[in-house]
């Protein structure tokens, strides 16, 4: 679905380059179609990354704020690396595991983040 604000644009285009009949005309309606479609979907990319990062802006985690244990997701994001990576890390010792449920779901201690962060002296609480 095109985005209300370049449908006008859309329309434009297609009333300006109605379908050809011959093939030099073919080639470059092609050209002049996918030149637009690459700039709205580079501008609808652009829109949609500025407004993710805006949305991830607004939901910084604190770290007063958290709970004593973390999931995997939290504690990437508090570390600013992949969550991949923070598993990668309980596996070699680096940030132990803490496995819940039947599933073996991943919970890390707050304490060894903020340690790791060098926040913390290993041991001593909050």
């Amino acid at each position: 679905m095109i985005p209300l604000r370049y449908q006008g644009l859309f329309s434009k285009v297609h009333q300006s380059f109605p379908l050809p009949t011959d093939a030099a005309k073919s080639y470059r309606f092609l050209t002049v179609l996918l030149q637009f479609v690459t700039l709205l979907i580079g501008n609808y990319h652009n829109d949609y990354l500025s407004n993710t990062l805006q949305a991830m802006a607004d939901q910084k985690i604190s770290i007063n704020d958290l709970p004593d244990l973390l999931t995997v997701r939290e504690v990437a994001e508090v570390l600013r690396v992949s969550p991949l990576t923070i598993k990668r890390w309980g596996k070699r010792g680096k940030l132990p595991a803490i496995r819940i449920n039947s599933r073996g779901d991943r919970r890390y201690k707050k304490e060894a983040v903020l340690w790791l962060l060098g926040i913390q002296e290993k041991g001593s609480t909050l």
